[in-house]
């Protein structure tokens, strides 16, 4: 029954080709290990401490293994891009291996990572297209200096199979970054302006997206975002206000939920890259939401800049009402003395405002455009009518600068999103007298009061998603892309990999690149005798999946199609590629 401190759990990585880029992308099942042999002493065993990223041109990632120990043998590798969770344990482990420390991070939130620190995505844009790298994403945890116990880290298990194959781990990849086939447009989702699509509530807050791996994206599939919000309390001397609680991801089609009630819209917070089934989505969502509801003052005023400008004010009476950041839009009309009329309201424990006619109405607008007139108290304390008047004398919206007063309008009304749940004490709508060279407003002048808006259960996003695909515009253009490289091939080039055998000379390789969708490639002699046929993508292009469309090259190996080595010299070559042309071009060998 031996034991003995476990690396946590290996955490499955998958690569995405790009053109100069590669994309990877990993799960978190490593941040939920729980190793047993330190709970057995006593210790923290939700032991997780971040991630590291390795690079490779050869498979026994001896590229990276640069970092030796005290007696100078190589003992670690230097990863490309780490990620520390921000917990309080970063530097150098105390725990010693042969005088070298282990490296747990510099424990602080980077750009592109979430609060924590972590990430599940790295794009590594230094490759050079046509070159096969390996990746490995390992999990390491903070050891245990009470015990002497090092950091540990997940293995990097990949070997070579005798035919020469590459055999991984699910945390090691073997990819090779290529230019994608020609007239190649990218996966996207449905958006307007780069922001998904609201088909509900009235929310300003937006939600965009980025692709991470176009060959999960299914054409056609839509999907659903919903909210739920939660009413917080702000205390006697604020107001309450809404909040985003958390959203939902569905699919639109089934109802279905793929991401139940998640936070990530916060800020700092990391969009999960698969649903909570553990399919990856092929996409994350990037939340762009206001913090509470508040006054758009860009897209608030008057028709006539003449006016005192408008101010909305949650309504405050401490110890007795806080009126609610309603995420609602309104419109206040100024009419002719007495056509509109306010409600009784009592708006302190001792004052109650009685209902009067005003020369004002005020409307809520509705997400879909039409309007609802809303109830409103009075509170005069300006003008002719301040306070004195009888009830019945028409009480007139206006400010006093010498008086430092403006009267106020407190609105009455439904939660949005609640209509039937009863009224509430809303905001206030006063004027801004501190604006001297502006005046009161009179019979038509208009005022429009947007606000900004939280995420709310009353709004949803909708949008579809659609898979990469591949034009023939331009066709001329695209097919004076394709290229021969390198050309001329002198004896040997950098994606010639190592040899795997022990003997001989090793692979050879010539690409073509930026070729069409589908392609046939002929190869010749300066004499016209045919060489080799190459096939880029046979079948249809209703077969062709997203993977293929990413990789626009054809490798040739420098052998004939009777498994002969071609001699040096000058070469033709032809491609035909259906919807496309045709082209033709030469290069040469030099062995």
């Amino acid at each position: 029954d031996y034991r003995f401190a476990q690396a946590p759990v290996t955490p499955t990585v998958t690569a995405v080709p790009g053109d100069g880029a590669v994309t990877l992308y990993w799960d978190a099942a490593s941040e939920e290990s729980d190793d047993s042999f330190l709970r057995s002493l006593g210790l923290p065993s939700r032991d997780f401490e971040g991630y590291n990223v390795y690079r490779s041109t050869d498979p026994a990632f001896l590229d990276p293994l640069v970092i030796t120990d005290g007696r100078g043998n190589l003992t670690f590798r230097k990863p490309i891009a780490q990620f520390d969770r921000v917990d309080g344990i970063g530097g150098f482990h105390p725990v010693a291996i042969n005088g070298v420390q282990f490296f747990l991070g510099d424990d602080r939130q980077s750009e592109g990572e979430a609060a924590d620190g972590l990430a599940h995505v790295f794009v590594d844009s230094t490759v050079t297209n046509g070159i096969r790298y390996f990746y490995a994403v390992t999990a390491y945890d903070f050891g245990a200096p009470a015990a002497n116990i090092a950091p540990t880290e997940t293995p990097i298990r990949i070997r070579r199979a005798p035919d020469g194959t590459i055999e991984t781990g699910p945390n090691v990849v073997a990819i090779t970054p290529t230019a994608p086939v020609a007239g190649f447009s990218d996966a996207v989702l449905e958006n307007v302006d780069g922001f998904l699509p609201r088909v509900a509530g009235g929310t300003s807050s937006r939600i965009g997206f980025q692709v991470v791996d176009p060959r999960a994206i299914e054409d056609g599939r839509r999907f659903r975002i919903v909210f739920e919000d939660t009413l917080a309390e702000g205390g006697l001397a604020s107001p309450d206000t809404l909040k985003t609680r958390n959203f939902s991801l569905l699919d639109a089609a089934t109802g279905d939920t793929l991401i139940a009630r998640s936070e990530a819209f916060r800020e700092g917070r990391e969009f999960p890259l698969f649903d909570d089934f553990g399919r990856p989505l092929g996409f994350r969502l990037l939340f762009f939401s206001e913090p509470l509801v508040r006054v758009n003052t860009a897209e608030t005023g008057w028709n006539d800049a003449a006016v005192y400008p408008v101010a909305l004010d949650p309504y405050i009476a401490a110890g007795f009402v806080r009126g609610l950041r309603n995420p609602a839009d309104y419109r206040v009309e100024v009419v002719g003395a007495g056509e509109g009329q306010s409600t009784e309201l009592q708006v302190r424990r001792r004052t109650t405002l009685p209902s009067r006619p005003t020369n004002v109405k005020v409307f809520r607008i509705n997400p879909d455009g039409t309007e609802t007139e809303v109830d409103y108290a009075f509170w005069d304390l300006t003008g002719d009518d301040f306070q004195g008047a009888d009830a019945t004398t028409p009480a007139t919206f206006s400010a006093d600068p010498a008086l430092g007063e403006s009267d106020r309008i407190i609105l009455f009304e439904p939660r949005v999103g609640q209509p039937g749940g009863g009224k509430i004490i809303t905001w206030q709508i006063s004027l801004n007298f501190t604006f001297r060279d502006r005046q009161n407003p009179g019979a038509g002048d208009v005022a429009t009061i947007v606000t900004r808006k939280p995420f709310l259960s009353s709004d949803a996003f909708e949008f579809a998603t659609f898979a990469p695909t591949a034009s023939a515009d331009d066709r001329a253009a695209l097919l004076e892309r394709i290229r021969v490289v390198p050309n001329p091939y002198v004896a040997t080039n950098r994606f010639e990999g190592q040899n795997p055998f022990s003997t001989g000379r090793g692979p050879r390789v010539l690409k073509f690149t930026n070729l069409p969708p589908q392609a046939t490639v002929r190869i010749f002699t300066v004499g016209g005798r045919l060489v080799r046929t190459l096939e880029l993508h046979e079948g249809s292009n209703d077969g062709l999946t997203a993977a293929d469309l990413l990789n626009g090259t054809l490798d040739w190996d420098l052998m004939t199609d009777d498994g002969l080595t071609v001699s040096y010299g000058v070469y033709l070559y032809h491609v035909e590629a259906p919807g496309f042309g045709e082209k033709t071009g030469t290069f040469a060998i030099i062995k």
